[in-house]
């Protein structure tokens, strides 16, 4: 019994659409490489990819593939978690706001007991 829903792969000519694709769990999922939205494995098919580059990106449509391998490159050195989405550690920088004041606060002298007035 076959199944009725194919996997679909992404082919690299894609890119001209301004899609990429990230691989969670296996499956390739088609990210655009404007808006980092992802779409479903069922989308990987060009006149879909052209249809989201049209509607929700329109002054894109005619730029070059050179413009979207940037852009791909660009998304690349950024963090994403799994999902595609930016992954928030902010955890650290909370902390940071914190001690950063507590420092500069030890080292600052008490000026009230110092005024003779």
């Amino acid at each position: 019994m076959a199944s009725s829903a194919t996997k679909r792969n992404y082919l690299d000519y894609y890119i001209k659409y301004g899609f990429t694709f990230i691989n969670p769990d296996s499956d390739e999922i088609p990210q655009c490489v404007v808006c980092y939205k992802t779409l479903s494995n069922d989308a990987i098919r060009p006149t879909r990819l052209e249809r989201h580059l049209a509607s929700n990106h329109p002054e894109f449509v005619d730029k070059p593939i050179t413009y979207f391998s940037t852009k791909l490159s660009s998304l690349k050195r950024m963090k994403l978690d799994d999902s595609g989405d930016f992954r928030r550690d902010s955890a650290g920088i909370l902390e940071a706001s914190y001690e950063i004041p507590l420092l500069i606060a030890r080292g600052k002298k008490n000026t009230a007991s110092a005024n003779p007035y």
